[in-house]
Order: structure tokens, then C-alpha cells, then sequence
């Protein structure tokens, strides 16, 4: 049962027609706002580094889906479909012409991961990641490579882009996109 204090989460309109999300302004863990196209979203804790020292399903989720929210309806340019141990980032070059994703697997068989003073530990033996597909939504692109190893990749044509699948990825590789 809920107490008087506490209200069911809920969408108010402020000053100048810009909406808000929270429980209530003194139980509120999470606020979300939208003003004209603009959404911002504000965590009342460190979920990163939460996450990061116990990360538990659902914190992955809320931080996951709170960025897709805030980003608004359009799908990220750059999708990767991969074990969760792999860290992906990507940018780009030449006014777009060029898209770099970055792949590191960060499969750790030592002790010690979640504490921060001792990230990232020695690798003693390197697991292989197989299979790790990455979308890019920009139909322009006609080639990809595996980088450093100079790999070509086949591309599959998506709705959107082109599809790339990286064969083996050791501990870190770049995907590259023109």
C-alpha cells in the first residue's frame, strides 16, 4: 500500500508547455524531461558506477533504456549485436564518409574485475568472441574491413544500411565502414 506522501509516477506540464517525469519531487530516484525536441533525463545516484562495481540486470536496462528514451524515436546509427562482455564505441571521419567501430572484448578469467583499482588486470589467455555482427544505418557504405588485420567483410544490404559480421575478435578490433 502506498503511503500519502508517495503518488504513482506521472507526466506534469511546467513553465512553458515542458514536461516532466517523476514519483514526486521528494521521492523522486529518476527525473525525466522533455523540452521542445529536447529530452534530458537526471539519476539521483551513480547508476554507472553502480553498474559497473555490481552490475545487475536491471540497472543495464533502466541506464539502456533512459538513453534510447532521451535520444528520441530514431534508431542509433551504429547497432551491435554481441555478448555482453564486448565494449563497443564508434566515430567518424571525413565528414561521414568514414565509420569506425571500435570492438574490445573484455572477457576477464582473473579475479578482481568489478574493483576499479585494479581495472583492467593483466591478461594471462584471451577468450575469442565469434559471430559479432555490427549495422550501420547509411546505405552510401560499399565496403567494410576488419582493422588491424586488413579483413575484408561482407556486407549484408538491412532496411536501412549495411550489416558487417566480424568473424573473431581477440581482445580488440575496428570495423570500418566507406
Amino acid at each position: 500500500m502506498r503511503s500519502k506522501r508517495e503518488r504513482r509516477p506521472s507526466w506534469s506540464t511546467g513553465v512553458g508547455g515542458r514536461r516532466s517525469w517523476s514519483v514526486s519531487a521528494s521521492l523522486a530516484r529518476l527525473v525525466l524531461r522533455e523540452a521542445g525536441r529536447g529530452r534530458s533525463a537526471y539519476f539521483a545516484c551513480d547508476l554507472g558506477q553502480a553498474y559497473f562495481i555490481a552490475p545487475y540486470q536491471y540497472q543495464r536496462r533502466l541506464i539502456t533504456n533512459t538513453v534510447r528514451w532521451a535520444a528520441g524515436p530514431k534508431p542509433p546509427p551504429v547497432r551491435v549485436e554481441a555478448p555482453l562482455c564486448v565494449q563497443a564505441a564508434f566515430y567518424t571521419q571525413q565528414d561521414g564518409a568514414r565509420t569506425i567501430v571500435h570492438l574490445l572484448n573484455e572477457v576477464n578469467t582473473g579475479a578482481d574485475r568489478a574493483l576499479p583499482e585494479n581495472n583492467p588486470p593483466q591478461r594471462e589467455e584471451v577468450l575469442p568472441i565469434s559471430g559479432i555482427r555490427v549495422s550501420l544505418d547509411d546505405p552510401r557504405v560499399s565496403r567494410a574491413t576488419q582493422e588491424p588485420e586488413h579483413r575484408p567483410l561482407p556486407l549484408e544490404r538491412t532496411a536501412g544500411g549495411v550489416r558487417a559480421v566480424v568473424p573473431r575478435l581477440d581482445i580488440h578490433t575496428m570495423v570500418v565502414f566507406e
